[in-house]
C-alpha cells in the first residue's frame, strides 16, 4: 500500500513539475513579443514627438503634409506650434502659410491681419501683397484690392493669381477692358488654369463681345469640367444669343430639367431680365411643382419688381444658383500643391 501511495505522489509531483518546466506555447510566446514591440513603438514615437516639440522645422514639414492632404486645422496647429519656437526668418515662412489656410478656408479677415503684418514688417514681399489683396477681394472690397495686387505685380510680375485677382477687382469696378489685360496675362503665365479664362469670358460678356466670352468659357470648362461656374456663364450667353434651347441643354446635362430652368431663372434675374426669368420659373414648378418651393418664391419676387433696375438680386436677396455669374480668384486648393508648388501660394 504504502508503495502505491508513494508511486502516485510521486506522479503527482512529476506532473505539476513538468506544468512549472512547459513555459508558454507558440501563442503566447507570440503575443508577448507583440506586446514588447508595441511598447517599443510607443516609446520610439513619444521620443519622435519629444524630439519634434524642440524642432520648428519638423513641425513646420509636419505642417505642411497636414496641409497638402486638406487637413488645414490640423496644419494651422502645428504651424503655431512651430512659430512658438521658430526663429525670425522661418516665423515669417510659417506667418504666410497660416494666413494662405486661413485665405483657403474662408477666414478671410484673418488672412488680411496676417498678411497686413507681413507687409509692415517686410514691404517689398510680393506674396503677402498678392495674399491680402485676394483676402480684400474675397471680403469685396475690389478698391483696396486693386491697390495692394497692382504692388504684387509690380514686385513679381509672375504671380498669376495676382493678375487674375486684379481683373477681377477692376471687372468689379466696371473697367472690363482694363481688366482684360490682365486675364489674359494670367492665361499666358498659366494656360492650364480654368479661372482667368472663365474671368476672361465675364470681362468680354460685359462689353457684349458674346462670341468670345462664348469661346472663353468653353475653354474654361473643358480644362475644368466640373466646375459649374463656366458653364452658367456659357449658358446666360447662349440664352443672351437667343440660344435659350442651347442654354438649357447645358444646364440640364448636369442637374435636371425643373433645376436648370430654375437656375438659369436666378442668372436672368440677376441681370434684370425678369420676364423672361418668371418664364423660367414658370417652366421650373410645372415640372417639378412639389420639389420646387424655391421656384414659386422667386417667381412671386419677379412679378412684384418687375419694373425695377439691376439691383434686383441685392434688393430681395434671391438665391442664385452655385458659382452661377461668379468670377474665380483662383485660390489653389491645398490638394492641388504638390502640382502647382503652391504651399506658399504662389
Amino acid at each position: 500500500m504504502l508503495v502505491v501511495l508513494a508511486a502516485l505522489f510521486c506522479a503527482g509531483c512529476g506532473g505539476g513539475a513538468a506544468a512549472g518546466l512547459r513555459g508558454v506555447d507558440q501563442a503566447e510566446a507570440e503575443e508577448m513579443r507583440a506586446r514588447e514591440e508595441a511598447a517599443g513603438r510607443d516609446e520610439l514615437q513619444a521620443k519622435a514627438d519629444r524630439a519634434m516639440e524642440a524642432d520648428p522645422t519638423a513641425l513646420e514639414a509636419h505642417g505642411d503634409q497636414l496641409a497638402a492632404s486638406g487637413e488645414a486645422m490640423a496644419a494651422l496647429f502645428q504651424y503655431n506650434r512651430a512659430l512658438a519656437k521658430a526663429p525670425a526668418d522661418q516665423a515669417a515662412r510659417l506667418r504666410g502659410k497660416t494666413a494662405l489656410l486661413h485665405l483657403r478656408g474662408g477666414g478671410y479677415a484673418q488672412a488680411e491681419r496676417i498678411y497686413a503684418a507681413l507687409i509692415q514688417a517686410d514691404e517689398g514681399d510680393a506674396q503677402a501683397w498678392q495674399g491680402l489683396g485676394l483676402a480684400l477681394l474675397a471680403q469685396d472690397r475690389p478698391g483696396e484690392a486693386q491697390k495692394a495686387l497692382e504692388r504684387a505685380v509690380g514686385l513679381d510680375a509672375a504671380l498669376w493669381k495676382a493678375r487674375n485677382g486684379l481683373g477681377v477687382a477692376l471687372n468689379r469696378q466696371g473697367r472690363a477692358a482694363e481688366a482684360m489685360a490682365h486675364f489674359e496675362a494670367a492665361i499666358r503665365l498659366q494656360p492650364g488654369q480654368a479661372a482667368p479664362h472663365n474671368n476672361l469670358g465675364l470681362a468680354l460678356m460685359a462689353q457684349g463681345r458674346l462670341d468670345q466670352a462664348q469661346r472663353a468659357f468653353t475653354r474654361a470648362m473643358r480644362l475644368a469640367p466640373a466646375d459649374d461656374k463656366p458653364r452658367n456663364n456659357l449658358a446666360l450667353v447662349y440664352f443672351r444669343q437667343g440660344r435659350a434651347d442651347q442654354a438649357l441643354a447645358l444646364l440640364e446635362a448636369t442637374m435636371g430639367p425643373a433645376k436648370a430652368r430654375h437656375d438659369l431663372g436666378c442668372l436672368l434675374a440677376g441681370q434684370g431680365q425678369y420676364r423672361q426669368a418668371a418664364d423660367m420659373f414658370r417652366q421650373a414648378l410645372e415640372i417639378s411643382p412639389t420639389y420646387y418651393a424655391l421656384a414659386a418664391r422667386h417667381l412671386d419676387q419677379v412679378r412684384q419688381r418687375a419694373d425695377l433696375g439691376p439691383g434686383f438680386e441685392d434688393d430681395v436677396g434671391m438665391a442664385r444658383p452655385q458659382g452661377a455669374l461668379v468670377d474665380q480668384v483662383g485660390q489653389t486648393p491645398p490638394a492641388d500643391d504638390a502640382a502647382e508648388g503652391a504651399v506658399d501660394g504662389r
